[in-house]
């Protein structure tokens, strides 16, 4: 006899059909990760062991910065669009004042004759 309890998990399905995503275009983008990956494996596990004495170093952390990306995906899914569209043009003064950072002397570094983003511990 069958029940019609709802699953505490996330439906993908209908939650791409109710946000009305591009199912074509995820298909091609998860594509060319899995190309990426796969040219990562089979060209960094050579300099990997030799710096890291970890052949699958650099797949690794490949791999954590997928799942951090695929957690910002899926939260972005769940934002209704209304909200960004009301937000959005503060998002493009807030995305113009960061891109131009690097060139203000205070923050911004000068590297190999080059203006470099902020230098903030891992992230430089």
């Amino acid at each position: 006899m069958p029940t019609n309890k709802k699953s505490p998990a996330i439906n993908l399905k209908r939650l791409f059909l109710e946000n009305g995503i591009d199912t074509g275009f995820l298909y091609i983008a998860m594509g060319l990760i899995v190309i990426g990956c796969i040219m990562l494996i089979s060209t960094s596990a050579v300099i990997g062991f030799s710096s890291f004495n970890d052949s699958y170093y650099f797949i690794k952390k490949h791999g954590l910065f997928l799942l951090i990306g695929t957690i910002f995906l899926l939260a972005g899914l769940v934002i209704p669009n209304e909200l960004y569209k009301k937000y959005a043009i503060q998002g493009l003064f807030f995305s113009t004042i960061l891109v131009l950072c690097p060139f203000l002397p205070i923050i911004g570094i000068k590297a190999g004759g080059a203006n470099r983003w902020v230098d903030i511990g891992l992230f430089n």
